[in-house]
């Protein structure tokens, strides 16, 4: 009887341990392969139809979802990153924009301001005087066409822009230039 006994009981723990332990230990080493290499496509072998095959199905099934969540983050992390740097190089390029656009409208200011102080000085001639108002007015138009300008980007970007046609003698333009 005793002999039978431990036949029996040999028996039964080779077989829970075939329909139980194995796969539960072959579960575990797919969770640590997949948590060691960071890989969700990794998925446990299902060996039966059972209650740990239905396990195994769950586990495999849930790994799938991180894998496609997983994916779904770093794409989205991949497109911030391509966003933030075009972000960053329209900062740059707004930043040589405004640059360049505080020179231009400097520069006329400049002339403007420096002949209205010698003018202002009384010591200048008239001949002079008249040379100095024609280079005011002449600066002064350059600024409001810069400004102009500066307007039309501002309406162009909003939409606002519109383009009016008409007649031109070509002739003219090319005896002009």
């Amino acid at each position: 009887v005793l002999l039978l006994a431990i036949v029996l009981a040999f028996g039964l723990s080779t077989a829970f341990e075939r329909m139980v332990s194995r796969p539960i230990l072959a579960i575990a080493r797919t969770a640590k392969k997949v948590s060691e290499e960071k890989d969700y496509g990794i998925r446990a072998n299902k060996v039966s139809d059972d209650e740990m095959g239905t396990l195994v199905d769950a586990i495999n099934q849930m790994l799938g979802v991180i894998e496609q969540q997983n994916r779904q983050r770093e794409q989205s992390l991949s497109r911030e990153k391509e966003l933030r740097t075009q972000a960053e190089e329209n900062n740059r390029l707004k930043d040589e924009f405004l640059a360049t656009l505080s020179h231009e409208l400097r520069t006329p200011l400049t002339s403007i301001v420096g002949w209205i102080s010698l003018i202002r000085s009384d010591r200048t001639p008239d001949d002079k005087r008249s040379i100095g108002l024609a280079a005011i007015e002449r600066t002064a138009r350059t600024e409001a066409r810069l400004i102009e300008d500066l307007l039309d980007v501002s309406r162009i970007m909003t939409g606002k822009f519109s383009v009016s046609g008409s007649d031109l003698d070509i002739n003219q333009v090319v005896q002009s230039a």
